[in-house]
């Protein structure tokens, strides 16, 4: 409803593609809706922004740059932020979630709900490969990463 109120952006899932946000985002909302909501959905440099709903969508991802803020998201977009981006930088984090074997994960927990297919809280069942780990070595020719899921 509070669409075209103003010039702040309002990311939906189709704003997200080429592990970008589209620069030119077709919503914008104004600033008390902002920051009515900003605890909730509003984005900074830095965070990984993925889809969680919507049939071809679900999985895509993107990361915010400092152009991109201020900007609210969308209920169907997971905004994951690093607490500690030494340890797990967010670039490395879009690198990992856009790995074939990450998004067959995804794609295999997507299910629908009602009309829309969506990952929903399965989202966090998604094993993420730990290249840091000390279980990661070189097997072969071939770097053999080691699993966890990713506390976000």
């Amino acid at each position: 409803m509070a669409y075209g109120t103003g010039s702040i952006p309002f990311v939906r899932t189709t704003d997200i593609a080429d592990l970008k946000v589209k620069a030119d985002p077709r919503q914008g909302v104004s600033q008390q809706i902002h920051d009515e909501y900003a605890a909730k959905a509003a984005v900074q440099e830095g965070d990984v922004l993925v889809v969680r709903d919507g049939t071809y969508l679900v999985g895509s991802s993107a990361i915010v740059t400092a152009t991109d803020a201020p900007a609210l998201i969308c209920g169907g977009i997971y905004r994951l932020r690093s607490s500690n981006p030494e340890q797990l930088d967010p670039n490395g984090l879009l690198g990992l979630l856009n790995l074939p074997l990450v998004r067959r994960q995804m794609r295999a927990k997507q299910f629908t709900r009602d009309v829309i297919d969506t990952l929903g809280k399965r989202f966090f069942e998604v094993l993420i490969p730990d290249p840091m780990s000390q279980s990661a070595r070189l097997l072969g020719g071939k770097l053999r990463l080691s699993w966890r899921i990713v506390k976000i």
